[in-house]
C-alpha cells in the first residue's frame, strides 16, 4: 500500500487514507462459425469456404443465447445475471475472416476459480493468484475486476477468465473461439477508493507507466464496472477489429508463401520430364498458370487489406488521443498496432520471373510439337516417294 500512497501524495500533495483497491482487466474473445486447422497451408481459402457455407444460415442471437446459458450453468460461475436484454445483438462482418466481434446484452457473474484450476499461475514470476473475481461479458468484450491487497498487483485472473470463456465456447457450444490477442490488453486499470471526500481533487485519473489509476469515492463497484465497460467498449472494440485485420494479413502471408512454394515445385517438375511427355507438359503448364494467377490474386487482395489496416490504424491512433482514458495510454495501442506483417514488393519480380519461365515452357512445347509433326510429315513424304 505504501507505493500507491506515495503516488497519491506526489499527485495531490497530501496524505490520503485508502479504503480499497480494485484491479480491472479488459479484453475480448472472438466467435467463429467453425474451427479452422491452425496448420492449414491456405487459411484465406479455408475462411472463404466457411463464410460461403454460413452466409445465409447464421443467426448470432441464437448462438449467443446458447453461449450465455452455458456460461450460467458452468461450475465456476455463480450468481449470473443477464441485463440490457432489449439491446439488439450485432456483430462485425465476418469478411475478411470468419471470426466476429459480438455486441449484445450483458451478463454479470461471480467467478470462483481455485488456483489448482488456473492455467497461467506457474508460467509467470511474482504472480498473486486471485481465485474469486467478478466479470461482465457482452458476447465478445469483457471486463474482470477484483479487490486486491497490494499495488502493483501481478496477477493473471483476466487471462484465466479469457481461457474459461474459450473453453466454454469450444467445448459446450456450436461456435469456436480462436486464439487471439492480446486479450486482455496489457494495461492494468486500478480503482482506488479513498476514505475521505474527494470532491476537491481536480485530476482523478493518474497515469502509472502503461497503467491507469482511477481515484473514486465510495461507490457500488458493480455499477462502476458496468459504467467502465460502457465508456471503453467502443474504442476497445475498434482496437480488436484492427488487430484482427492484422491477423488476416498474416494468413495472406502464409497462403501466398505456400502457393509460391507449390508453384516452384511445379516448375521444377517440368525440367525432369522426358522431352516426349507432351500431355504431362500441358498439364504442368496449365497448373502453373493457375497457381500464378492465384498468387497474383492473393497478393493484390493482401495489398488492399494492408491499405485498409493502415488507414484504420492511423485513424484509430489519432482519435484515441481524444479519449478520456485511452489517450493516456495511446503509446501502448500505437506500439501494438505497429506490428504489420509485411510482404516485400520484390515478390512481384519473382512472379514476373515465374511467368516468363512458364511462357518459355509453352515455347518448348511448341518446338516439340513442331519436331514431331515435322518428323511425321517427313516420314509420310518418304513413304509416298518410295
Amino acid at each position: 500500500m505504501e507505493k500507491i500512497k506515495k503516488i497519491l501524495k506526489q499527485e495531490y500533495d497530501a496524505d490520503y487514507s485508502i479504503k480499497d483497491i480494485y484491479l480491472f482487466k479488459a479484453g475480448c474473445v472472438l466467435l467463429q462459425m467453425e474451427e479452422l486447422d491452425d496448420n492449414n497451408n491456405y487459411p484465406v481459402t479455408a475462411k472463404e469456404e466457411i463464410i460461403s457455407k454460413y452466409k445465409e444460415d447464421f443467426d448470432i442471437s441464437i448462438n449467443l443465447k446458447e453461449l450465455f446459458n452455458k456460461i450460467k450453468e458452468h461450475r465456476n460461475i455463480f450468481n449470473p445475471e443477464e441485463y440490457d436484454s432489449e439491446y439488439p445483438v450485432t456483430h462485425s462482418e465476418p469478411s475478411p475472416g470468419t471470426a466476429i466481434i459480438v455486441d449484445g446484452p450483458k451478463l454479470f457473474m461471480e467467478v470462483k476459480l481455485p488456483k489448482s484450476k488456473q492455467y497461467l499461475t506457474d508460467d509467470f514470476i511474482n504472480t498473486n493468484p486471485i481465485e474469486e473475481f467478478n466479470a461482465i461479458f457482452n458476447g465478445s468484450l469483457f471486463i474482470t475486476y477484483a479487490k486486491i491487497n497490494e499495488f502493483p498487483s501481478y496477477t493473471t485472473f483476466g487471462y484465466e477468465y479469457r481461457n474459461l470463456l474459450r473453453n466454454i465456447i469450444n467445448e459446450d457450444t456450436k461456435l469456436h473461439c480462436p486464439h487471439f490477442g492480446p486479450s486482455p490488453i496489457h494495461p492494468d486499470f486500478y480503482v482506488i477508493i479513498l476514505e475521505k471526500d474527494i470532491k476537491d481533487l481536480k485530476n482523478r485519473i493518474i497515469k502509472y507507466g502503461n497503467d491507469l489509476i482511477m481515484v473514486l469515492e465510495e461507490i457500488e463497484m458493480r455499477d462502476f464496472a458496468d459504467y467502465f465497460l460502457e465508456k471503453i467498449s467502443f474504442e476497445l472494440e475498434r482496437y480488436y477489429k484492427i488487430e484482427y485485420y492484422n491477423t488476416n494479413l498474416i494468413d495472406y502471408n502464409i497462403e501466398i508463401h505456400n502457393i509460391l512454394e507449390e508453384l516452384s515445385k511445379k516448375i521444377n517438375s517440368f525440367y525432369i520430364l522426358k522431352w516426349y511427355s507432351i500431355f504431362e507438359t500441358n498439364k504442368i503448364i496449365n497448373e502453373s498458370k493457375l497457381l500464378l494467377s492465384r498468387v497474383y490474386k492473393r497478393y493484390f487482395e493482401y495489398e488492399s487489406q494492408k491499405s485498409y489496416f493502415n488507414k484504420n490504424r492511423l485513424k484509430y491512433i489519432d482519435e484515441i488521443k481524444q479519449h478520456k482514458l485511452f489517450s493516456l495510454i495511446s503509446k501502448y495501442f500505437n506500439e501494438q498496432l505497429d506490428e504489420l506483417d509485411e510482404i516485400p514488393t520484390s515478390i512481384l519480380d519473382t512472379l514476373s520471373h515465374y511467368g516468363n519461365i512458364i511462357n518459355s515452357f509453352g515455347d518448348k512445347r511448341t518446338a516439340v510439337w513442331a519436331s514431331i509433326i515435322g518428323a511425321l510429315i517427313g516420314a509420310f513424304i518418304t513413304y509416298l516417294v518410295s
